[in-house]
């Protein structure tokens, strides 16, 4: 893993969250937007993004409300 391939993940997450190019821009220190635009080259559709917030809503209400048999055995 090289400090290249951290700055295209955070460019491409904070992309694919709505973060404005030009913030974006500021944030990974570039001055062209061009270079920009190739570090944030992914951004979901709206329809990707659905699918994403409905599997880890699912996991995370599994995950803070414990099952019948969990709860079995906490007690």
């Amino acid at each position: 893993m090289r400090f290249h391939d951290l700055c295209h993940t955070f460019g491409t997450r904070m992309a694919g969250v709505g973060v404005p190019m030009r913030t974006l821009q500021e944030w990974l220190g570039h001055r062209d937007a061009k270079t920009t635009a190739i570090y944030a080259d992914y951004s979901p559709s709206e329809r990707e993004r659905e699918w994403v917030e409905s599997a880890f809503a699912r996991a995370t209400s599994r995950a803070t409300k414990p099952s019948e048999t969990e709860r079995a055995e906490i007690d």
